[in-house]
């Protein structure tokens, strides 16, 4: 990254990493390493040079990352600062060029490789490192089967080989946090941190319902305006609304194969499932009770579009989301979008970042939600930090201004969130004091796939009894229910956390089959269940 302002961020190969690459692990020191701090592009250079002290040593490297385009973007600059040819390897290739990949990864072609997920099971000749970049990323787990999770996989591998493993985060996750803390992985710390940037949370319990910017943020919006000076604003929800209802009875518009609200998008102008893909025009009258009172409730990305180029006319305006890229290298005064932002290869340089809602995460069924929150507000705190632009600031506008994945951000300590979650997660046995899995059985028919939970559970309650540390909750229909035509029950079990659990459940459940279609699945260590 030649961006002013980032030169700080480089990273030499220290003379601990050179000798975490010559010296052979014995299996008595921790051969994971968890750097922590830098966003991706910041150790560009670090992996570089890595790199080249592995392949001068005949060994080889492969980096795995969440995201296609920044798997393209990395081997793009590895190639350019190497001189070698480096393989990308990810899900988006067709098959015969995926295929084709494969096999010259494996015939010792190329000795660098970088792809997303399943780049972790490629078969690199003498490899000498593996990198997980970005490892709190739940991309980096797999949501269809086999559910496994790049960080236990290149665990395993690099367990296996003898070699290092390298984890790098902005914000680790909370269980790289607690293996730190035991000295069960060695921490890099690095060199230069990301510069101060100012924060603001404003909390919006006072603001009318339906205002979507503070009173605060449109002041610093303004100032910003006025200096000429770009600025970037965040919503985790695309779409104009979030549901269509009859405002006469109530009837909310879903999805006849998921069961969820339609989004509603008014540049497509359609109704929108944002799990099947089901297309449908909207209504303008109501299927129940024949009113004409329909219209949208909730805010997407193009409401709060609409509501800029009200506010502020005149202002070049640029929304940016995974399926509305910006075609070319475009520039605006206001940059608008999802996170999905921070992994386009040309992302804006504001110095004014506003989270219209920090609360998206926050109260979704889910166990991980406080620290899917974490993750993504100390992103946005992590990239802010790197912006060339002085007097730089963050704005957060929350409704819950004192919970714990907030709290921290007053604070301006990372920690506090982290002990206060560990102690949320011990005192209601969650992970990673307990082990925990998800049981979904699924059917067309939902009496079916009620009666196949019953009888999972009756199996676990009596396989797995409280005495020996398990514990069974459920069944329960499952948040998605049904799910692109299938009704799905939920079983969650809660057991110690060693490898008697996974061995426990593998016994217990036998008509679980090997893939997608199968009508019982078993996802281990979930980073919750949809």
């Amino acid at each position: 990254d030649e961006r002013p302002g980032t030169a700080s961020l480089r990273f030499p190969v220290s003379d601990e990493m050179r000798r975490l690459i010559e010296e052979p692990f014995d299996g008595t020191r921790p051969n994971v390493f968890a750097l922590h701090g830098p966003v991706l592009e910041a150790i560009h250079p670090f992996l570089s040079s890595l790199t080249a002290e592995l392949i001068g040593n005949k060994r080889g490297t492969l980096i795995v990352v969440p995201e296609v385009s920044q798997a393209e973007s990395l081997s793009a600059s590895l190639a350019t600062e190497l001189g070698l040819p480096v393989a990308v390897y990810h899900g988006e290739l067709n098959p015969g060029t995926r295929t084709a990949t494969w096999r010259a990864i494996a015939s010792g072609e190329y000795s660098v490789v970088v792809g997303t997920r399943s780049a972790v099971f490629a078969p690199v000749q003498s490899l000498g490192l593996m990198v997980i970049c970005l490892e709190e990323d739940p991309s980096h787990k797999a949501e269809e089967a086999p559910h496994y999770h790049v960080r236990e996989v290149a665990r395993m591998r690099c367990d296996i080989g003898r070699i290092p493993l390298l984890l790098t985060s902005v914000s680790r996750s909370l269980e790289t946090y607690v293996q730190c803390q035991s000295d069960r992985y060695r921490v890099l710390n690095p060199e230069a941190a990301p510069e101060p940037v100012k924060v603001s949370v404003v909390d919006m319990k006072s603001t009318p319902p339906g205002q979507i910017f503070s009173g605060a943020l449109s002041t610093a919006i303004l100032k910003h305006l006025r200096l000429k000076r770009p600025l970037l604003l965040l919503l985790n929800r695309k779409g104009y609304s979030t549901a269509i209802l009859c405002r006469e009875c109530g009837h909310v518009f879903r999805c006849s194969q998921c069961g969820v609200s339609l989004v509603y998008h008014r540049q497509a102008r359609r109704l929108i499932c944002h799990y099947c893909g089901l297309r449908q025009s909207p209504p303008t009258v109501c299927p129940a009770c024949k009113g004409t009172r329909v219209g949208g409730i909730g805010t997407g990305t193009e409401q709060v579009e609409e509501a800029l180029r009200k506010d502020f006319p005149g202002v070049r305006i640029l929304r940016v989301e995974r399926d509305h890229p910006p075609q070319g290298n475009k520039r605006a005064d206001i940059y608008l979008g999802t996170d999905w932002i921070y992994r386009w290869p040309d992302g804006p340089d504001p110095s004014l970042v506003g989270i219209l809602d920090a609360d998206t995460f926050l109260y979704s069924p889910d166990f991980y939600a406080t620290e899917k929150t974490f993750h993504f507000i100390s992103h946005v705190l992590a990239r802010a930090g790197r912006f060339r632009m002085t007097g730089k600031e963050v704005m957060i506008q929350t409704r819950y201004p004192d919970h714990g994945g907030m709290a921290w951000v007053r604070e301006n300590d990372p920690d506090l969130f982290y002990k206060t979650e560990l102690f949320e997660r011990k005192v209601l046995g969650y992970p990673p004091f307990r082990r925990l899995a998800g049981i979904i059985t699924k059917s067309p028919h939902e009496a079916e796939a009620s009666r196949m939970a019953d009888r999972v559970k009756n199996r676990l309650a009596d396989a797995l009894p409280e005495q020996k540390g398990f514990r069974v909750l459920g069944p329960a229909p499952a948040p998605l229910s049904p799910l692109r035509g299938m009704y799905r029950f939920v079983l969650l079990v809660k057991g110690p956390a060693d490898s008697t659990f996974q061995n426990s459940l593998r016994d217990v459940i036998h008509e679980k089959g090997r893939g997608t279609d199968s009508p019982i699945s078993v996802i281990v260590d979930p980073l919750g269940i949809r």
